[in-house]
């Protein structure tokens, strides 16, 4: 185990260096970001239950030294035993700001590793605006989008070893928010308030860094001329 928990960290510690001198607000990592490709959901389970907060940790350090926000997601145990699949978001200073479980595992999480569906639906207000989250399956679900579009959030991350297509641009438009996305192998995009692109990871290089200005709304231009003058 301490050899598997090491090369999660070589692993990271060198996915993250380039993002060192872009001195970023906020990372986004995919989902099960510390399982291993040839690992069934049997195996990674076992996994889990033996490395305990090892990956946690290792976030946690990494956000704290270069004082960003980091959000990643991987499976867990839950204080009561319950096995899940959660987003936690850390906040510059290393500590967790919150975690979002996933609500909707697939058929093959419930039946063959049984993870636990998510109840709560965090909205996160940190210094970057309101955010939520999403995990994988989730995308297709219109209760949870629904419930964030009445919320007013200005931020969706999405962590997936599933890409979405469409869904993802439906998402972002739906919400009026700008959606982050996180694809294991898949390309990693980020779409604005109006589904339209911003910016895309390639199959040479598999991330990508952005500015947003979140300090934005959709309105109709009927009584909104002036403003838009002014």
């Amino acid at each position: 185990m301490p050899e598997a928990v090491s090369k999660v960290r070589d692993f990271w510690t060198k996915e993250l260096e380039p993002f060192r001198c872009e001195h970023p607000d906020l990372i986004l990592l995919p989902e099960c970001c510390d399982r291993f490709r040839n690992q069934s959901l049997q195996q990674y389970k076992d996994f889990c239950a033996q490395r305990n907060d090892a990956t946690h940790q290792f976030f946690q350090e990494w956000a704290s030294k270069q004082h960003c926000l980091l959000a990643y997601c991987a499976n867990r145990f839950d204080s009561q035993g319950k096995y899940i699949n959660a987003m936690r978001l850390i906040g510059r200073d290393g500590d967790l700001l919150a975690e979002y479980r996933k609500h909707f595992p697939t058929p093959w999480e419930l039946e063959d590793a049984n993870v636990q569906p998510g109840n709560d639906i965090p909205v996160i207000s940190c210094e970057l605006g309101r955010i939520g989250c999403a995990i994988c399956f989730d995308l297709n679900f219109d209760s949870l989008f629904q419930t964030y579009s009445e919320r007013k959030i200005d931020l969706l991350l999405f962590s997936s070893v599933f890409h979405g297509g469409w869904l993802q641009r439906t998402r972002a438009a739906m919400l009026q928010c700008f959606f982050l996305g996180a694809v294991s192998g898949e390309r990693c995009s980020i779409w604005d308030p109006q589904g339209e692109l911003v910016a895309e990871s390639s199959n040479y290089i598999p991330r990508m860094t952005t500015q947003l200005n979140l300090d934005c709304r959709v309105v109709h231009y009927d009584g909104n001329f002036e403003k838009l003058d002014a």
